[in-house]
């Protein structure tokens, strides 16, 4: 049917545009710093809303331009990043890019499809698209840890993750969804606390400032659903895509 056939290229579109990004990412990091990588990276929640302009020739809400401007510079001061374009950073960039074509893309697809069975296609895309270079390269040496890792970044960081990634998107725009996700590195620098790593007093200004973008993000939403928890009825509850500034 045309449905089952729209699923089925959704699904390959999003898993090839995801496994693009993370080619860039791998390949960038042979070649440029784990800070670096990491600003660049993030640099998805400036390519998202730009995405999302192009694609719907409009603006995103003023709130979450800014908050973005802010994530951006919370994201710098947490990585501890220098300004330089290299080739690692170049690839890097390409990364930034494609994540925020493939966050836009899940927006749209997230209301058509099954979450778990849109994430299984994109599972299988991501494998079909490694085998060549797996073919080519090799595994290396492989081990219990290695074996760990594989299971632990497939099925929590990949399969489960996602999941839950496009479930949310169902609910907010794509630009506010880029925003949110910047949440991981600063979990990343608690975690890192936990274990004995500091980040310096700008990567926890910058952690605070990344929580501060998504509080900024977010605001308008819950006050919607404040107003229409107490029986506020005046106006229609539009949702963070309808509204206009």
């Amino acid at each position: 049917s045309d449905d089952f056939r729209s699923f089925i290229w959704a699904g390959i579109a999003f898993g090839a545009i995801g496994w693009v990004g993370y080619w860039f990412q791998n390949t960038g990091l042979q070649h440029t710093t784990t800070s670096d990588s990491a600003f660049i990276t993030g640099l998805f929640v400036v390519f998202t809303p730009v995405v999302e302009t192009i694609a719907r020739r409009r603006l995103p809400n003023r709130l979450v331009i800014g908050a973005v401007a802010m994530a951006a510079v919370g994201l710098f001061l947490l990585t501890g990043a220098r300004f330089g374009l290299g080739r690692g950073n170049a690839l890097t960039l390409g990364c930034a890019a494609s994540f925020g074509v493939w966050i836009y893309f899940g927006g749209q697809i997230a209301n058509r499809f099954d979450a778990i069975t849109l994430v299984w296609l994109e599972m299988v895309t991501f494998t079909v698209l490694s085998v060549p270079f797996v073919a080519v390269e090799g595994l290396g040496r492989v081990t219990g840890r290695v074996w760990l890792a594989a299971l632990v970044t497939g099925v929590l960081c990949s399969a489960v993750a996602f999941t839950l990634q496009l479930w949310g998107q169902r609910r907010i725009e794509p630009a506010r969804a880029a925003v949110i996700l910047l949440f991981e590195p600063v979990v990343a620098g608690f975690v890192g606390y936990a274990v004995g790593e500091r980040l310096g007093v700008k990567g926890y200004i910058g952690a605070g400032v990344i929580l501060a973008s998504i509080l900024v993000a977010e605001a308008p939403a819950w006050v919607l659903t404040g107003r229409s928890s107490t029986g506020e009825t005046d106006a229609p509850v539009r949702t963070m895509g309808d509204q206009r500034e």
